[in-house]
């Protein structure tokens, strides 16, 4: 039924709360951020070491401080065209340092949540946000998704909505729990009879309001399959990511209101929408709880509520996946061996599988002998500078020389290298190349763009990110010319694409060929956060 207003404006029961969170919202100034949050970045953002990557990963890490910083910057104020900023590291390019030190130090930090609700773990909700997103981000790396910042955010954002209720409208919160813990509803129907909508549509309509990108703003509902096979809309992909990532981490938190989940349909429906193998899944979702741990000791948090539920005493997949978490708790605080390799999990050997895309993700490895080691001193040098260069619009083509500078000296690879198409996407040829013999390498790379023959031209137009341990293997043989390895050197490589928005433009390239160096989770991050650089200084100039 319609509620009637003191001025005879008739509202929804939807529209209601919307009202009685905007002024919830008004009164407490903000949403809640753990106090450790404003302090490192007020520090970091003071320091003129730091880089935008660096202040963006840290911001991200606290799902209520991204929502506030990329408000502020889809604002009128500071926004400036048509496009909306979805990721926060742009936000960060745009709005400027100082400008991101003074919302942050402005927010009102409310540490007295805790202690006037303490029925509502509101750390646990903030944590659980992380994990999701951490997972998205994973698999969204694993799929070769053309911006997996994008893509943390979506992960991030998409239960936004219960912070803000438990925040904004505790009682309400609390109602809605009782009557799922008494058996009176379900999770679901309790939302709509307390709010009148479900949070993920009162989120919705705030994000809205808030002038958030479109492409971040739907992906906040829960996504439905409507075919088989990978999805290969990019923003459908991060919809499908968030949904799904989001339901493992009720399942595995809070299963008392979300009985009916099943865990193992969501990881072969996570298996199908990203197009990975079942064991791809399970290092991502391992590598994002590890990340997680390292989360709540910067925060001073209790490990302990990192600790998914047991549900009963069975070994089904649900689990055995808690109980293999639960362990690497126990080892991150220091209470148990660190096991080695990812935690085993589901799915089993009968579990159907899809193509991995990014079968050659780097692993650990404890061989260490042979890893290429870069300058971290020049690394960081690096990268400070790109941030100025970036802020300051330098030429193009001096961020690029700068960029492929820090993956060779910086990073530590033997060749750095980018290579363009030309204007009609026919042919690609290097335009940048720094190390040894860097002439030779740049005259090698000219060729026809082929996606059926040539590997290069595969990612480029795919939007791929790859790291091939074996130019000898045979998955990538018949996609390199004959003479690749011999007139390169290079039996290891790295390579990802390069886009100007949705249009592919060419790609970066790096390689080990001098050295023989095992190419490291350490070394790729390094090379892809390099790149990062590439598409926000591209993104800027759009």
């Amino acid at each position: 039924m319609p509620v009637v207003t003191s001025n005879t404006t008739q509202l929804t029961p939807q529209q209601v709360t919307l009202e009685k969170i905007q002024a919830r919202m008004d009164k407490l100034g903000d949403l809640p951020v753990f106090s450790a949050s404003v302090n490192r970045i007020r520090m970091m953002s003071s320091s003129e070491e730091t880089e935008v990557t660096e202040l963006a990963t840290e911001i991200t890490k606290d799902a209520s401080l991204t929502t506030k910083l990329l408000r502020v910057a889809n604002s009128p104020y500071y926004a400036r065209g048509s496009s909306k900023v979805g990721i926060a590291s742009r936000a960060v390019v745009m709005l400027g340092f100082d400008t991101v030190r003074s919302i942050t130090l402005a927010m009102k930090v409310i540490d007295s949540f805790q202690y006037q609700h303490p029925q509502i773990n509101m750390n646990s909700l903030l944590v659980k946000s992380y994990l999701s997103a951490g997972f998205v981000r994973e698999i969204a790396f694993k799929s070769s998704v053309k911006d997996p910042e994008e893509s943390y955010t979506c992960g991030l954002l998409h239960n936004m909505g219960e912070i803000i209720v438990a925040v904004t409208l505790p009682e309400d919160y609390l109602k809605m729990s009782a009557m799922v813990e008494q058996g009176q509803s379900t999770w679901e129907k309790a939302q709509f009879n307390v709010l009148g909508a479900s949070m993920k549509q009162l989120a919705q309509e705030l994000l809205r309001k808030w002038e958030f990108p479109g492409q971040v703003t739907q992906t906040v509902a829960d996504f439905a399959k409507s075919a088989k096979g990978p999805v290969r809309n990019s923003q459908e992909l991060n919809r499908a990511l968030a949904s799904y990532s989001a339901q493992v981490m009720d399942s595995l938190y809070t299963p008392n209101t979300s009985p009916d989940i099943d865990y193992q349909k969501l990881l072969l429906d996570l298996q199908e929408v990203s197009g990975l193998r079942g064991d791809a899944l399970t290092e991502c979702l391992s590598r994002s709880f590890k990340m997680s741990c390292d989360l709540a000791e910067q925060y001073g948090l209790d490990k302990k509520m990192l600790k998914p539920k047991m549900v009963g005493s069975g070994e089904d997949p649900r689990n055995k996946t808690a109980r293999n978490l639960a362990y690497l708790v126990s080892a991150a605080s220091g209470q148990a061996p660190v096991e080695a390799g990812a935690a085993e999990t589901t799915p089993n050997a009968n579990t159907p599988t899809g193509t991995d895309k990014a079968a050659d993700t780097p692993k650990k490895t404890t061989d260490t002998s042979s890893v290429v080691r870069g300058d971290s001193g020049a690394f960081l040098n690096v990268l400070h500078d790109i941030t100025m260069m970036i802020t300051q619009k330098t030429d193009i083509n001096a961020i690029f020389g700068k960029i492929l500078e820090g993956i060779h000296r910086g990073v530590g690879f033997d060749h750095a290298m980018l290579c363009l198409m030309t204007p009609d996407r026919i042919r690609y040829k290097a335009r940048f190349a720094v190390g040894t013999n860097a002439d030779a390498l740049k005259k090698y790379f000219s060729a026809d763009v082929n996606v059926k023959t040539d590997l290069f031209s595969r990612v480029a137009l795919n939007g791929e990110e790859l790291l091939i341990k074996d130019a000898h293997d045979e998955r990538w043989r018949s996609l390199l010319k004959n003479d690749f390895v011999t007139s390169t050197g290079a039996e290891t490589f790295v390579v990802t694409a390069l886009k100007l928005g949705e249009k592919s433009i060419g790609f970066f390239y790096a390689d080990t060929s001098l050295s023989k160096g095992v190419i490291t989770p350490e070394l790729f991050r390094g090379f892809v956060q390099l790149v990062s650089q590439a598409r926000i200084a591209l993104s800027i100039r759009k």
